[in-house]
């Protein structure tokens, strides 16, 4: 098979993306780029300007305009329309293919075949059915994981391809002695359920560490996240704030479980659940609600439990020691590694690469 030269775009307001990002979207960016390097293609990225990838980097600086009136009305728009400049400004006869991170990017704006993957529900872009205009020959998009696909099928939009995340971690023996504190992570925001892992770990009596991100950019969000930070004591129950990926991955592989419970606030659903996948190869188990994808990626009595109520995650947590760490990181390492996902988009890129020609 011949090397591809294969541009990655990041996703229009990101932060760096590079080996210990802690958001999930850039972990994703990373590992995508490092192992299609690995397996030989030229890859080139374009995004945020303080990231460290594995390919060559075009950067794109952070803020594009200085108007903060227009900011505040257009900016969102305006921001997709500064990619597009950057973009066009490219010699895009030197790729073969371009990697799409930002489904609001419109289509148009490559004249080489594209491949659009989604990392969020619908509900979160703009407007996906104007923007990525699947009509358009050489446009293509990829779920990632069943769940995720349906919403979009609902929607009008059929994805080319279902390819499931990997994880960019080197493998170690899982820690057999859990220590007896329950781990959750992720952004502070209703839909995740931060407040449910709190109820939990209390009625449990069992210490919990919160990590992630706050995001106070509406009242109700900032009220959540003031609710939730009224019940950090800094013993029973703390707070890390964001993690990067090795401590991350440490606080994971020590924890007695991983716990998830996503709600379905504002229709927000799970497209995948990287910190189920996460938890999985550290040979830790997950007490995961079943919100979104998260029942595609937990697997039942062997990488944790599916559980919705507040009783029945309790129920799971006596039955952590059934939980082999070895078998579960293995069913992990085999679903979920980067090698295997970069294969597959190898396959998929070169199906395109070949099957669309333009003028």
């Amino acid at each position: 098979m011949r090397q591809l030269r294969i541009l990655e775009v990041q996703l229009r307001d990101n932060d760096p993306v590079s080996a210990d990002a802690p958001g999930g979207i850039e972990q994703m960016c990373y590992t995508l780029d490092k192992h299609l390097g690995l397996l030989g293609h030229e890859m080139t990225f374009l995004g945020h300007e303080a990231s460290a990838v594995f390919g060559r980097l075009i950067p794109v600086p952070r803020e594009w305009c200085d108007d903060e009136e227009l900011m505040k009305q257009e900016g969102r728009i305006w921001q997709i329309r500064s990619y597009e400049d950057m973009i066009n400004g490219l010699d895009l006869s030197k790729y073969d293919v371009a990697i799409n991170h930002n489904s609001e990017l419109c289509a148009s704006a490559f004249p080489i075949p594209l491949v659009t993957i989604m990392h969020m529900p619908p509900q979160f872009f703009y407007d996906p059915m104007k923007y990525m205009d699947l009509s358009r020959k050489g446009s293509y998009f990829v779920s990632v994981s069943r769940f995720q696909a349906g919403l979009y099928v609902a929607r009008g939009l059929v994805p080319d391809q279902i390819i499931l995340n990997g994880i960019d971690m080197n493998r170690s023996d899982p820690v057999v002695g859990k220590r007896e504190y329950l781990f959750f992570i992720g952004r502070i925001v209703p839909e995740k359920g931060a407040h449910v892992a709190i109820d939990l770990a209390k009625q449990a009596d069992m210490p919990l560490v919160i990590a992630g991100a706050k995001y106070e950019e509406t009242p109700e969000r900032a009220s959540y996240f003031s609710r939730v930070m009224k019940q950090i004591d800094g013993e029973k129950i703390k707070y890390v704030g964001p993690v990067g990926k090795k401590d991350k991955i440490e606080l994971m592989r020590n924890a007695a479980a991983v716990v998830i419970p996503t709600q379905d606030v504002n229709a927000i659903e799970e497209s995948f659940g990287l910190a189920a996948a996460e938890a999985g190869w550290c040979g830790t188990p997950v007490i995961a609600s079943s919100n979104g994808a998260l029942p595609e990626i937990v697997e039942e009595g062997r990488t944790g439990f599916i559980r919705d109520s507040l009783e029945g995650m309790l129920g799971a947590l006596t039955r952590l020691r059934e939980i082999d760490p070895v078998a579960c990181q293995e069913s992990a390492v085999k679903r979920f590694s980067a090698q295997r996902m970069a294969r597959d988009y190898e396959s998929f890129l070169y199906k395109i690469a070949r099957s669309v020609s333009f003028p």
